[in-house]
């Protein structure tokens, strides 16, 4: 029973987001910078695969190849299908360089090829027990076709039910953070 609890809640938080992992020059690479760009031998510049100021396409967006990041309430032990909480397509508007809007209305900022979503704050009605979740996603933009998600979901509290709020913080230790990551595609 805690188990469709949480998983209930989960399903509904779910939005998207994402973190980046960005090189750094190592202390050891002594060569010389050039900002200017690359150029071959006819002197023609060479794209060298990092854009500046990409917005994404409008439309409807497919979420696929979901994992589990970090689950250090072991929610996972509950329900071995976790990644299914993510939603399967996101519909993304008002693109631009600097800010895209999902569907639910969050807004969506961009930074480079980062960007991050407003933290949502739900309450989900699960058996008369009200629980409370934030979500946040962020991400990388590869293209302008295609996104790598980070959803940040957290059970913060469970109110108005001593039996199943009493159960659940039994077994959970709240508020309780999961991660999950995953990568999105225009459809």
């Amino acid at each position: 029973m805690f188990q469709s609890i949480i998983f209930t809640s989960l399903f509904f938080a779910c939005t998207q987001k994402t973190q980046s992992q960005t090189a750094e020059p190592s202390a050891e690479d002594n060569s010389p910078q050039d900002d200017s760009g690359s150029f071959d031998d006819s002197g023609t510049e060479v794209d060298s695969g990092t854009e500046v100021g990409l917005s994404l396409t409008e439309g409807n967006w497919s979420l696929a190849n979901s994992e589990v990041v970090s689950d250090p309430c072991n929610v996972g032990n509950w329900n071995s299908n976790l990644t299914e909480t993510v939603p399967s397509d996101v519909e993304i508007s008002n693109s631009s360089t600097e800010r895209f809007f999902l569907d639910d209305g969050s807004e969506c900022i961009i930074s480079g090829d980062e960007f991050s979503c407003d933290t949502q704050y739900l309450e989900q009605e699960t058996w008369g027990a009200t629980i409370e979740l934030s979500n946040t996603m962020r991400g990388i933009i590869v293209d302008e076709e295609n996104i790598d998600v980070l959803f940040f979901v957290e059970l913060i509290d469970c109110t108005n039910s001593l039996i199943i709020c009493g159960g659940m913080e039994a077994v959970l230790d709240l508020p309780c953070p999961i991660e999950l990551e995953t990568s999105g595609q225009k459809n």
